[in-house]
């Protein structure tokens, strides 16, 4: 009961979220001065997909890959968003849509306990034509199946209480929406159960495969772009020692600004990869980054981009604006393969 009773408290805490989020983004706050900003947006967004998370994980499918990639991605997407009117496209399409792939999921995992007892079943199993079952879930949970049927009194007994949705209090309200959708198709032939897809249910499924397939490649590529996963390509190291003084945080910035403006794709200094997030500042040991205290005497800098154009930009800089090869030794080394592991979250 208490299950219940959660799972309600979340999915009631959904809807009402993005139905307040998305009234938000039609309010003047302009002409009553007081704009909420993007950051408070954003909380407010990722707000909704941690209560999306809660839910798969309450219905048991949080695990399930294609939860966890829509999930990822439309987390991801929220924090690139560059507006609060792009964030509200978002919530709008992709947190609707996210939510009804949760909850296509959890039928897709009552389905299958419905095959384990169907094929566990002895009428099946003896059953050595072809015939179909249409199994409806009840409104209060489980399924019944519609005559004509094989099925015995056990077994049907035992499919009224394999889970269904509509087990939890807070979909029963939504029977008539979601009943079609849970309705199982099964064929058995020769012994074998096994769930029929509608035509429209398989160009659905289709087309889900194909958006996760490109939900995985989107994630994987922004995913090396913000800095959180491996890189690997051609590029450079620079070794810079001091002759008078140790680098300062403010010339460290100016480097890799100007590494990430001649094309670099990835940067790590002294082995700590940089990330979206990343900050360099002076700190009592020498330079902090990201927290982590490197020594100013000697840093190396490892780049993942187009050699040439690493080197010529490094040159102008270190020449014309810094005056470095003066003041530092600077040793530059090209590789055709360099690796640097994603940021350590």
């Amino acid at each position: 009961m208490a299950r219940q009773l959660r799972i309600v408290q979340i999915y009631a805490a959904v809807v009402l979220a993005v139905n307040i989020f998305l009234a938000a983004t039609q309010i003047p706050w302009k002409e009553l001065g007081n704009q909420p900003n993007l950051d408070f947006s954003k909380e407010f967004a990722s707000n909704i997909v941690m209560s999306l998370q809660e839910l798969a994980q309450e219905l048991g499918i949080a695990e399930r890959s294609n939860v966890k990639q829509a999930l990822a991605k439309l987390h991801y997407d929220a924090y690139l968003a560059e507006s609060r009117a792009d964030l509200a496209n978002i919530i709008q399409n992709a947190a609707a849509d996210t939510r009804e792939l949760i909850i296509s999921e959890y039928i897709n995992a009552s389905g299958e306990q419905v095959l384990i007892t169907l094929n566990n079943a002895t009428e099946v199993q003896n059953f050595s034509g072809k015939t179909t079952l249409s199994l409806k879930p009840h409104a209060q949970g489980g399924y019944y199946a519609e005559e004509p049927h094989i099925l015995r009194q056990d077994t049907l007994e035992q499919l009224s209480a394999v889970p269904s949705l509509f087990s939890f209090a807070s979909f029963q309200r939504y029977y008539e929406t979601y009943r079609d959708q849970a309705t199982l198709h099964v064929e058995i032939e020769n012994g074998k159960a096994q769930l029929i897809v509608p035509h429209s249910e398989q160009d659905t499924l289709r087309y889900w495969e194909r958006e996760l397939q490109n939900l995985r490649s989107d994630y994987a590529r922004y995913s090396r772009m913000a800095g959180f996963s491996e890189v690997s390509g051609p590029g450079i190291t620079i070794t810079i020692s001091e002759i008078f003084f140790p680098l300062e945080a403010q010339e460290l910035r100016q480097i890799v600004s100007e590494l990430y403006s001649a094309g670099a794709i990835a940067i790590a200094i002294n082995g700590y990869r940089l990330a979206v997030n990343s900050y360099i500042i002076e700190s009592e040991g020498g330079i902090s980054v990201d927290g982590f205290s490197i020594d100013p005497s000697l840093v190396t800098i490892e780049a993942v981009g187009d050699q040439q154009t690493l080197i010529t930009g490094i040159d102008l800089l270190f020449n014309v604006g810094l005056g470095m090869y003066d003041a530092f030794h600077v040793d530059i080394d090209t590789y055709d393969k360099l690796v640097l592991p994603g940021k350590i979250q």
